[in-house]
């Protein structure tokens, strides 16, 4: 893409603006991630460096005119169970890295059940 581009760490709890049991809410450079229970049999965990998103929960990335995500977790491990969970637009993993290239703008993409644990450090989102 040849817009904007933002990134969101999860490195500490200062970017995370609401944490309970069954969701927690990431906010950084105007992007948004929200990682909701959901089916999962876990609560939603208190992690950081790297954050982790359980088996079974939604995670939700919202940011103007998404075209591109980079998912950037903890090991190739937790990359590959990533992209197992990807059904929106095409997916590829790259060590730790989880690329997702959309076929047209979002504001808004969601994982609606992660198929396994995922860590993840960082996310980077690129925007036309």
């Amino acid at each position: 893409p040849d817009g904007d581009s933002a990134t969101i760490y999860f490195n500490n709890v200062a970017n995370r603006t609401l944490y309970s049991t069954s969701q927690q809410v990431w906010e950084q450079n105007g992007i948004t991630v929200t990682n909701d229970k959901g089916a999962s049999t876990s609560n939603v965990a208190d992690y950081v460096a790297p954050a982790r998103f359980y088996k079974s929960s939604k995670l939700t990335v919202e940011y103007a005119g998404m075209t591109k995500i980079e998912f950037v977790c903890n090991n190739g491990t937790y990359a590959s169970d990533l992209k197992k969970s990807i059904t929106a637009g095409t997916a590829t993993v790259n060590g730790s890295v989880v690329t997702v290239v959309l076929s047209a703008a979002v504001d808004t993409y969601e994982i609606a059940k992660l198929a396994a644990q995922v860590r993840m450090d960082s996310l980077t989102v690129y925007a036309e």
